[in-house]
């Protein structure tokens, strides 16, 4: 038995060589042609026999450049030519995360196992750096980011005529390893330098070189030069920069032309409302034909006071009833809206959250009833000029990410456009406009959040994107002009809103304070001055009176229900307020819809990346 064992141990040694031997897939030989000319510019040839087996490399290889250092654009980059075994080979390249990748090899061929030589030629511009006593050539030959290890790695770099090396320091090992593990060599009097790895480079270590070289040779770059760089490199930034500055020189340059109004002037103070402008009107004069929440809310409380509604509290929650006073067809537009709103219904109209709707369908009915009775008559929006300028900043957003973008899915691209589609459904110009900025400024996020994590935008492209939505806000809210009838009227609504808030009750009789209240409450309300308003006659009516053990609870306006803790002024205007808030939730609730010179080390300087199979 053991010597049927030892036979069969002996025929396993002989039969052991005949068994097939795979390789691993690697670089037998990196070598790099490294030629600098006297721009500062590098011709780069570099030549790498590579095994393969199938894995990893099925149908070539591909080679990897950053584009830029610490953020910084270190060059351009311009194929030559690219070759496999002697003839030309298929390339294709992608620009990602600022790095360039060029695939060597048809994705319809699989390469045959065994070793196969990749020459791919490219020039880079830009890579001498200028110092006071010297220049440099700072070069990461090999890249420190392959997928195979590299059995052996050398490079020849050629000096322009005239330079000769001064100075040669080569680093290897991983990235930020300064193990100077190579063999140095200078040839043709010291203008070629060649380096060459001891031992294998492992698939995270690369070969970088680092050479001085006297100064005057290699021509400086000058401000003109650095400039067309610039606008060359960063193509977006440059977008970004110029047109946000151009576009926010054009909107400023219409609101000058088209909407900038000139100061009201002295305004003097009065004691009555101008004559026929109903409150609602008034705040609607005051906002520049904006019909806000609170104008709707003092048109309730107007109508109230004038007997045809009224008003109760609930908690948290409101009613406007209907009274049995008709319609004599005197009501200001809005007022009148309202009123016929509340004819249709069965039961009081309550404001809350849970009835947001039907409130909603209040407010654009009183909206809709003021914008066609009084239109631009006192205010003209310049809707046209606040499209155009939402047509520009949307253009330039577009050119931004256009650029930025490149290479990237195109759902990426247009996903943002969306918001836009919400435009087809607005009926009036002034909405439209509004809608169109805020439309902007979702497409804006959008194209923020896609291109920060797509590592597509760099800071000032990513700045524009924040400031085109925010110029275009401040231009549509202030690009409509005030018609001369609304400047008159402006000044004396302004006049009449100051006395509102000044104490100007002492000294009136109890009824003349209560009528008074009642009659300028709605015009306190709408012109956002109800506090002051409230204590100053309560003030009033409190020394009035001659119940001194109960001055506030004084007296109830009979349109309005409270809560029966406290009766004074100062409660029914909080009430108003709280009103004013109540509508203020309904509607919110509507929306559904960022080298050398000891300084070097292995992977630092320009080149590098690395590559792998595909």
């Amino acid at each position: 038995m053991p010597f049927l064992l030892r036979m069969l141990f002996a025929l396993c040694l002989t039969l052991l060589p005949a068994a097939p031997i795979h390789a691993d897939e690697r670089i037998r030989s990196f070598v790099s042609e490294i030629t600098i000319d006297p721009t500062g510019g590098l011709r780069i040839t570099e030549t790498l026999d590579v095994q393969a087996e199938g894995d990893r490399i099925r149908h070539g290889i591909f080679r990897e450049l950053p584009l830029t250092e610490n953020g910084i654009h270190w060059g351009g980059f311009d194929l030559v030519d690219a070759t496999m075994d002697g003839a030309p080979v298929d390339t294709r390249i992608q620009r990602r995360d600022g790095a360039i990748r060029i695939y060597l090899g048809d994705q319809d061929t699989l390469v045959t196992p065994g070793v196969h030589r990749f020459r791919l030629r490219y020039d880079v511009d830009r890579q001498v750096r200028f110092f006071a006593d010297y220049d440099e050539l700072y070069w990461n030959i090999t890249g420190n980011a392959w997928e195979f290890r590299i059995d052996t790695a050398t490079a020849r770099i050629h000096l322009p005529e005239g330079a000769v090396a001064t100075d040669v320091e080569t680093f290897t090992g991983p990235v930020g390893s300064r193990a100077q593990n190579a063999v140095e060599r200078r040839d043709d009097g010291g203008r070629t330098v060649i380096v060459t790895a001891e031992g294998a480079l492992d698939w995270n270590e690369g070969m970088t070189t680092a050479i001085a070289f006297p100064t005057g040779i290699v021509a400086r770059p000058t401000l003109l030069d650095r400039m067309l760089f610039a606008l060359r490199d960063r193509p977006a930034d440059v977008t970004a920069l110029l047109g946000t500055l151009m576009l926010g020189a054009a909107l400023w340059l219409i609101w000058r032309w088209k909407g900038k109004d000139a100061p009201l002037g002295h305004i003097r103070e009065r004691s009555t409302p101008p004559e026929g402008v109903s409150p609602a009107l008034a705040q609607y004069i005051r906002a520049d034909g904006i019909t806000g929440n609170a104008a709707m809310v003092a048109a309730a409380v107007d109508l109230g006071v004038k007997g045809f509604a009224t008003i109760a509290q609930h908690d948290t929650a409101w009613s406007i009833a209907r009274t049995g006073k008709a319609d004599d067809g005197t009501l200001p537009v809005g007022e009148a809206a309202i009123l016929t709103h509340l004819d249709g219904l069965k039961r009081p109209l309550m404001i809350s959250p849970t009835n947001g709707k039907a409130v909603r369908a209040l407010l654009e009915e009183f909206r809709t009833a003021m914008r066609k009775e009084h239109g631009a008559r006192f205010h003209i929006p310049n809707v046209g000029w606040t499209l155009l300028g939402a047509a520009g900043s949307y253009g330039l957003a577009f050119a931004i990410i256009g650029q930025a973008f490149a290479g990237q899915p195109w759902l990426i691209f247009f996903l943002p456009m969306l918001p836009l589609g919400v435009l087809l459904f607005e009926r009036s110009p002034r909405a439209l406009a509004v809608t169109t900025g805020i439309a902007l400024s979702i497409s804006c996020l959008m194209w923020l959040i896609f291109g920060l994590r797509a590592h597509a935008l760099d800071p000032i492209p990513a700045a524009g994107l924040i400031a085109l939505p925010v110029m275009f806000g401040i231009f549509a809210a202030r690009i409509g002009l005030t018609t001369s009838a609304g400047r008159t009227l402006k000044k004396e609504i302004e006049g009449f809103r100051r006395h509102l808030s000044a104490a100007q009750s002492k000294g009136r009789s109890r009824d003349g304070a209560r009528q008074r209240f009642e009659a300028f409450l709605p015009y306190a309300i709408a012109l956002g001055v109800e506090e002051e308003f409230a204590k100053d006659y309560e003030l009033a009516l409190s020394r009035a009176t001659t119940k001194a053990s109960s001055p506030t609870r004084i007296w109830m306006p009979a349109w309005f229900q409270g809560n029966p803790v406290d009766g004074s002024l100062g409660s029914i205007s909080a009430a108003c307020q709280a009103m004013t808030t109540g509508v203020n939730t309904c509607t919110s609730s509507s929306s559904g819809l960022s080298g050398g010179s000891g300084g070097g080390f292995s992977g630092g300087g320009g080149g590098g990346g690395g590559g792998g199979g595909w």
